[in-house]
């Protein structure tokens, strides 16, 4: 990839999580990921330029807004370089003679 800048993302959750496919959807498969137990650790590994970039949620349509972030986008002074938005879709898996009605919990 000579000329192109290898970017290495931060954020919250593990590879696959929502706010990593946002980080592809931004910045493109290339992209480094760097996957963080919190919020607040995303936000020192960029601090501590383990990572070029962050990816945080800041709305969930779920949820209402990510207080945590705001703050931490105060405390740390780190600018928004970006939006996207990713479409939050879950399913629920089961063997496959598992009929809907003997579900009692789901993990």
């Amino acid at each position: 990839m000579k000329g192109k800048r290898r970017y290495t993302v931060a954020f919250q959750g593990e590879r696959g999580a929502f706010s990593h496919s946002a980080a592809l959807k931004l910045l493109g498969a290339t992209v480094e990921a760097k996957p963080c137990a919190s919020f607040k650790n995303v936000f020192e590994t960029l601090r501590d330029n383990q990572a070029t970039h962050a990816v945080i949620p800041i709305e969930n349509t779920l949820h209402g807004s990510v207080l945590e972030n705001y703050d931490h986008l105060m405390q740390f002074g780190f600018p928004i370089r970006g939006e996207t938005s990713v479409r939050i879709s879950h399913h629920l898996i089961a063997m496959q003679e598992t009929r809907y009605s003997e579900i009692r919990r789901a993990f």
